[in-house]
């Protein structure tokens, strides 16, 4: 995760051979990259092997 002082952005990749469950409160703002879609809510998703991602996500106040 990074953050300036007016956006924050989550980087997730799964560098495995296996599926990776992720779990978070996390909320999309905007999708800067990906290999596959991913929904508005990140609070459980199922990650596949060698799937990646970059959001803008909304701030966490």
């Amino acid at each position: 995760m990074r953050k300036t002082t007016t956006r924050t952005f989550l980087v997730v990749a799964n560098l495995s051979n296996s599926s990776q469950h992720f779990e978070s409160s996390f909320v999309k703002k905007n999708e800067i990259i990906s290999n596959d879609s991913f929904p508005d809510l990140l609070t459980d998703i199922e990650i596949q092997p060698w799937q990646a991602f970059a959001l803008e996500i909304k701030n966490l106040d």
